[in-house]
């Protein structure tokens, strides 16, 4: 998919966000340190994309992670 057609398939943030979340883990959220299954979301005042932070071990990971939109702060939905 190109990046005009994710804008307008998507729309959204939160609806980009919600499909890059089960594209990454389509089992749930899984620790790649502890294969903790418990995690918080946390939202950066800095960032567009909330990150993912394990309870157990608080590694942190966010949906952007291995997209096209890695290490950007671009809105998800332009």
């Amino acid at each position: 998919m190109t990046l005009p057609e994710g804008i307008k398939k998507f729309g959204t943030d939160a609806a980009c966000q919600a499909y890059l979340f089960s594209q990454h883990w389509p089992d749930g959220l899984a620790c790649r340190r502890c294969d903790g299954r418990r995690y918080w979301t946390i939202q950066p005042s800095d960032r567009t994309a909330p990150l993912y932070e394990c309870v157990g071990c608080h590694w942190q990971v966010s949906v952007r992670a291995g997209t096209i939109f890695h290490r950007t702060q671009v809105a998800l939905s332009m």
